[in-house]
């Protein structure tokens, strides 16, 4: 995965990123109020030698203090400086437990012993570095070596008393805050980057156009909630209203459909899924009203004879339709029905046959396709999907080729890799797809970004130019 690939996995999944870091934020704002405070007390002593007044002493004096530093440090954890520490101060603990929350360090090219002590306590951790430094001087001037008169030959100075701290060393509510929040950051991206690349499901235009190999014809948002009319006469053309995003984009793919070769002069288009629940019904019901509320005589035509919806959604009578024309039941003209105010010519599916794929095979069916192509100026055809069973593959032979409906995060790579390879199976192209259930930046194009029909336009192109190189 590319660097700009993460970033657009990052943006199409920005509340997760968002609830990662407000996550890890909220756990690093409750463990600092959990966690007892820590609080550090400072003292410091400086090494000073009594060897003489002379220049000569004083520099022979302060390399024996450096000389010394290191093994004083040494010694401010040793029980012989520490047992007194407790006593004094009535700590119930011992000189190893007490040394464990010392930290004794020197300065270095100098004779300064820093000594900090921990706590839970700010006047213990000030009391306890005040004290140690004290003893560490005692028990230094004890053991060291002395002079002619019998005094300490090195004395320990304090330069610096412990205070009690005001605010504790740990937990450092502002470093942890910022941590928690990179963390929790750092966890959503990569769980967001694991799940894409696990992730099977067809999700974007160019997943799409790489498996079906045709060009997108447009795309159409998520709709979350579908308007679906009574058959009146003050309905609008398109079944999802109040949506001008969703009208646009029919009205997108209606134009985008002139730059792909559908084989016939009458534009049949027949639309189609890899598997059911895409948007198949949906996109061939507004596509159909799109040509209509156009002035283009228009047919819709029901071809799902196992689980038809059509004539639910409009509310149109389904007890005669295409079943009834293909036994010779009824003509064409006897069981279409007008709908809405733009005068959509609707012939359902009527009853239920139990041999659907042997009736699309009949030379009925060809014969009903090349009537309603006299009759009308666009025929959309609303065909099963393509896994489940074979009906559609007949259909795209018959109709010249098929409209596939991709619905994003609906249909998984393989599915659409076998439905594809259904349709090529039978020798019919592909002449695009329509990417249904879109959500992110594919719905929300700049106002001079690249338009939806680009890829449609470029296959013409492309088609142009073959075909034109050929006949040279």
């Amino acid at each position: 995965m590319s660097a700009g690939e993460f970033l657009s996995v990052l943006r199409r999944n920005w509340i997760v990123v968002l609830g990662g870091l407000i996550l890890g934020t909220a756990v690093a704002l409750v463990l600092t109020q959990i966690v007892t405070p820590t609080y550090k007390a400072r003292s410091e002593l400086l090494a000073v030698s009594n060897l003489g007044a002379t220049a000569t002493d004083v520099v022979q004096g302060n390399a024996y203090s450096q000389s010394q530093i290191l093994s004083i440090s040494a010694l401010a954890t040793r029980p012989v400086v520490l047992d007194p520490v407790i006593d004094d101060l009535g700590l119930d603990e011992t000189a190893d437990t007490l040394a464990k929350s010392l930290t004794v360090s020197t300065v270095t090219d100098t004779s300064i012993v820093s000594i900090v002590s921990a706590s839970r306590s700010p006047d213990e951790a000030a009391d306890i570095a005040n004290a140690v430094a004290q003893s560490l001087s005692g028990v230094t001037e004890d053991l060291g070596p002395k002079l002619p008169d019998g005094g300490s030959a090195l004395t320990l100075d304090t330069i610096r008393e412990a205070e009690s701290p005001t605010v504790p060393a740990s937990p450092n509510t502002k470093l942890w805050t910022v941590l928690g929040a990179m963390l929790g950051l750092v966890m959503a991206s990569l769980a967001v980057a694991a799940r894409e690349g696990l992730d099977t499901k067809v999700r974007g235009p160019e997943t799409a156009e790489e498996i079906l190999e045709a060009p997108r014809i447009g795309l159409t948002a998520r709709v979350r909630r579908t308007n679906l009319p009574s058959r009146r006469e003050d309905v609008g053309p398109l079944l999802v209203s109040g949506n001008p995003m969703l009208q646009e984009s029919f009205l997108q793919i209606q134009t985008n459909l002139n730059y792909v070769e559908v084989g016939r002069a009458h534009k049949t288009f027949a639309l189609t899924s890899a598997i059911a629940g895409e948007g198949k019904s949906f996109s061939a019901i507004n596509l159909a009203l799109t040509f209509a509320a156009g002035g283009l005589s228009t047919c819709l035509v029901e071809l799902d004879l196992r689980r038809p919806s059509i004539g639910r959604y409009l509310g149109l009578d389904s007890t005669v339709g295409l079943s009834t024309v293909l036994i010779g039941g009824a003509t064409s003209a006897a069981v279409t029905q007008s709908w809405g105010p733009t005068g959509l010519q609707v012939i359902v599916a009527g009853e239920l046959p139990p041999n659907p794929a042997e009736l699309l095979a009949s030379p009925a069916f060809a014969e009903l396709l090349g009537e309603l192509g006299q009759r009308f100026e666009r025929v959309v055809l609303d065909c099963p999907p393509l896994v489940p069973v074979t009906d559609a593959a007949i259909i795209a032979k018959e109709a010249g080729g098929i409209l596939m409906v991709v619905g994003s995060g609906r249909v998984d790579r393989r599915e659409l890799a076998q439905a594809a390879a259904n349709v090529r199976a039978v020798q019919a192209p592909i002449q695009g797809f329509i990417l249904t259930r879109a959500t992110g930046d594919a719905v929300t194009p700049g106002p001079y970004s690249r338009p939806v029909g680009g890829s449609a336009q470029r296959h013409a192109r492309r088609k142009a130019t073959v075909g034109s190189g050929t006949a040279a």
